[in-house]
């Protein structure tokens, strides 16, 4: 077989034997189109359009954020073609399954032409420009290239375009790009990608949720996904003189190493409300423009010229703009002017199209500006919200999370208790104690009667430590991340030391996250003391007491002399799932995506799953069926010297004890047994329908020995009377099983000898 060029996991070129074989058929596009669909919050339903094989027409029962129903003409990639080109994957569908997408394009439709590259797991999606064929025959095959080489830089990197030449460009990309590419597949195949700004509106991307209140405004709560090891509100107390504000602007500085903002403010016993949040108060107006710059006048003066015309205030403007804001520039014109103008990109050539997405977002905007002009107006008196410190900062927060990289900012408060604090926050207090999605955490009584302690004033009790939801949920994911990241500095050390392949470890790479990400070590420990006091789990507590000493190095909990390992103790189901992977469990893959010995009957639906035509059972009162059903642990189909074989496996981790002339021990039950004839009940008529060779039953359990072990098989036979198979019995090797679901590999089940 020739050798070609393919993309390896992770990007790396590969030259090796192409085995035609391993085809990507319409079914497997179709499956694979399901998929990246479907990673997105918008449910989609992918099928094929009836008498087109490689026409997909995807719908979203729920909506797509705009974009509508989707026609796809798509095939897998294939090797060569061109002559003598072995760096090249191409697709070639037929002239008329082209024209139809083509077709529905005209129709206002979104359309992709599209080629699916699959190789050990990786799928990079290869798009090219859909255009009607002149081919002399609807059956000729068009044929479209793309380099390896993109489709490598894809998997690196995310998104790449080729250059097809006469203005063509090719794209690939990972299926995360899936929406990017759909929203701008109508340029992406005629400009570059640098050019993304001429094509789109910036979006707001710190604000989670854009809706308009009964009250006929729009109400934005913004999130801005920031992570710090400093809690959002903290007070810090104690005699004068002990470090506090030491403490603080040390906490300040780590916080924002990477730019932020910072203010601070000293409380005393006048200060108010209106000082800390904001009031109105008078300051002087007026029209003139005296409040511009000189820059900002001479752009006033051309923008206020009647003699010139709009092409002509662009062209002076254009070279004011160029380096900084010249996809602004038209929105700036379309505030004052109507008329229509050519735009230019920063390298001076004509851009693409005529910029009237710009001009009328300006033209939109011009009712609720007031826009400058050279007409001085006298200065008046009026009143104006003046904002306070935590108005300021708050403001600047917002400002900061709308854009791509959002910065940190504190606000300190100097002498807290010299003011009249209810008096001072009001109704900011309810913002204090906020859960992600703005709601406000909802305190757990019991659990912060229990377990913190109170302040006593006035017969009263204040808890300062409030116990919520939100608050255990997130120290939850604290001492989870905590965890996981000890772990991975401990096995990097192990490795370092060359210890993990003298135990015979596996490494673990679990989080990039560092100690110092946690706060400083003196933090991390009281958290850790703080948790133990109210831990009461065994396990837990000795993982918090082994976190605690490999931070500390000082064992001051206890003395740990020995290694401890953690693990689970339900690996019945470490089992369950390594079965189901090396016996390539084909249990949630539709049908439509299923190989079998003939094509699928019409009565079984494409999209159904393997799983989903097990019968469920009929309450006739009610006339409904129930949810739950019979559920195998796997199903596989295999062919094995030449026959169709339909494998029901279930995975036992049992320490059976099946030897000639002893009575069986530790066995799979009656209910197992039982179970097991009647999964294959539940598939015959799937299985007599498609022609399969014979049908198996097993049992799989584990063993030390090296080999596959034939324990023969266990039979009911009141139901082997009715035609059902007895269940074989295989013992398999545990080292076996495990080496292949590390490595990635499928089990022959030929070694089982069904």
């Amino acid at each position: 077989m020739p050798e070609y060029q393919f993309a390896d996991k992770g990007g790396k070129i590969v030259s090796v034997e192409y085995d035609k074989n391993s085809y990507f058929s319409a079914d497997q596009v179709l499956e694979s189109l399901d998929s990246v669909f479907n990673k997105f919050p918008f449910p989609a339903y992918v099928e094929q359009v009836t008498g087109y094989d490689d026409v997909f027409h995807v719908t979203f029962p729920e909506g797509n954020d705009g974009i509508g129903d989707v026609f796809i003409c798509a095939k897998g990639t294939t090797p060569g073609g061109r002559s003598g080109l072995k760096d090249e994957q191409r697709i070639q569908p037929k002239a008329k399954y082209l024209n139809y997408v083509f077709e529905r394009g005209e129709e206002g439709k979104k359309t992709v032409f599209l080629g699916v590259y699959n190789r050990d797991g990786e799928t990079i999606l290869c798009t090219w420009k859909v255009m009607a064929s002149a081919a002399a025959s609807i059956e000729t095959p068009i044929s479209k290239q793309i380099k390896i080489t993109s489709i490598a830089k894809a998997m690196r990197e995310g998104f790449v375009q080729q250059d097809k030449g006469k203005g063509e460009y090719a794209c690939a990309f990972r299926p995360e790009f899936l929406y990017f590419y759909l929203r701008n597949c109508d340029w992406l195949h005629t400009g570059y990608i640098s050019e993304f700004a001429e094509h789109t509106i910036p979006e707001n991307f710190g604000s989670t949720e854009d809706t308009v209140s009964e009250k006929g405004f729009e109400e934005v709560n913004f999130y801005t996904g920031i992570k710090s090891k400093y809690p959002r509100n903290r007070i810090i107390f104690g005699a004068p003189g002990t470090g506090k504000s030491f403490t603080l602007n040390g906490a300040a500085k780590k916080l924002l190493v990477d730019g932020g903002y910072e203010e601070r403010v000293t409380f005393h016993p006048d200060y108010s409300y209106a000082n800390f949040v904001g009031t109105y108060k008078p300051v002087m107006v007026g029209g003139s423009s005296d409040i511009l710059d000189a820059t900002s006048k001479d752009v006033l003066s051309v923008l206020l010229d009647k003699t010139k015309t709009a092409q002509e205030k662009y062209d002076l403007l254009y070279e004011r703009f160029k380096d900084d804001g010249l996809t602004r520039l038209p929105i700036l014109l379309g505030l004052y002017t109507d008329e229509v103008f050519k735009t230019r990109k920063q390298d001076g050539t004509d851009a693409v199209g005529n910029n009237s997405v710009e001009r009328n977002h300006g033209k939109a905007l011009r009712p609720y500006v007031a826009l400058a002009s050279d007409v001085k107006v006298k200065e008046e008196i009026a009143y104006e919200y003046v904002p306070g410190p935590f108005m300021r900062v708050l403001a600047k927060a917002l400002k900061s999370a709308m854009t791509d990289n959002p910065k940190p900012h504190l606000l300190i408060i100097e002498e807290i208790n010299r003011a009249n604090v209810a008096a001072v926050f009001g109704d900011v207090f309810q913002l204090l104690d906020r859960a992600s999605n703005n709601a406000s955490g909802e305190i757990i009584w019991d659990k912060t009667i229990n377990e913190t302690f109170a302040m006593i004033t006035n017969n009263c009790p204040y808890y300062v430590d409030l116990q919520t939801r939100k608050r255990i949920t997130d120290d939850q994911n604290y001492f989870k991340r905590l965890h996981e990241c000890v772990l991975t500095i401990a096995s990097n050390e192990l490795e370092n030391a060359g210890l993990l392949n003298l135990f015979e470890l596996v490494g673990v790479d679990l989080t990039e996250e560092t100690l110092d990400d946690f706060g400083d070590k003196e933090v991390i420990l009281y958290n850790i003391e703080k948790e133990l006091s109210t831990q009461f789990n065994t396990r837990k507590q000795l993982v918090l007491k082994t976190i605690y000493t490999c931070i500390d190095h000082s064992g001051s909990l206890y003395d740990i002399d020995c290694l401890s390992l953690f693990g689970t103790n339900s690996f019945n189901l470490v089992w369950e799932k390594v079965c189901a992977e090396i016996m390539n469990n084909q249990l949630d893959t539709r049908l439509g995506a299923l190989r079998l010995p003939i094509p699928l009957k019409d009565k079984y639906s494409k999209q159904t799953k393997l799983i989903e035509i097990i019968e469920k059972p009929l309450w006739t009162v009610t006339g409904k069926t129930a949810t739950d059903t019979l559920i195998p642990d796997i199903v596989s189909i295999s062919v094995v010297n030449g026959e169709w074989q339909f494998v029901i496996f279930d995975a036992k981790y049992y320490n059976a004890k099946l030897d000639p002339g002893i009575f069986p021990k530790a066995q799979p039950g009656i209910e197992s047994v039982t179970k097991q004839y009647l999964y294959q009940l539940a598939y015959q008529e799937f299985i007599d329908e498609h022609k399969f060779s014979s049908v198996k039953n097993c049992f799989i359990l584990p063993t030390e020995e090296s080999t596959v072990l034939d324990k023969e098989e266990v039979s009911l036979q009141m139901l082997s009377k009715i035609g059902l198979q007895s269940i074989k019995v295989r013992f398999l090797p545990a080292k076996m099983a495990y080496d292949n679901y590390l490595s990635g590999r499928k089990l022959d089940i030929a070694l089982l000898k069904l």
